[in-house]
């Protein structure tokens, strides 16, 4: 009976680190990096603005002084398209609201990124391309 308790806890115990294991490697495997995180700028009328992209999924885009501050978002990335959700309602965020989202695409070799979107209804279309900068080692 003793021994039969021993190997049933040692057969548990093995199945046990055999299964954290598998989810660790299976975890870290199946982990993607986009290639939409990192540094990017763009220039519009002669103002230069920076979005950051981190891995977790949250980011910033700092834009020139005279519009405001930087504005937290959120973003993902699937198949090429990146979505921008805005996480604040902040002063000086121009004109976007929290929550709404922004769409734009990698272009193929990754190193650009587009976005067109509109910021009134008034307005037309404001068209942005970001360079992706290069990473800092």
């Amino acid at each position: 009976m003793k021994i039969r308790a021993a190997v049933n806890a040692r057969f548990i115990s093995a199945a046990v680190l055999l299964l954290a294991t598998a989810f660790a490697a299976a975890a870290s495997g199946c982990a993607r990096t986009s290639p939409a995180v990192g540094t990017w700028t763009a220039s519009q009328m002669g103002q230069q603005m920076t979005l950051t992209l981190n891995p977790d999924g949250t980011g910033t885009l700092t834009p020139p002084p005279m519009v405001g501050g930087p504005q937290p978002m959120k973003w993902t990335e699937k198949d090429n398209a990146v979505t921008l959700t805005r996480s604040d309602a902040g002063a000086g965020n121009g004109g976007a609201q929290s929550g709404s989202n922004i769409s734009g695409t990698l272009s193929e070799d990754k190193k650009s990124m587009a976005f067109s979107f509109t910021l009134s209804p008034k307005m037309p279309p404001l068209n942005l391309t970001f360079q992706k900068q290069a990473d800092a080692k």
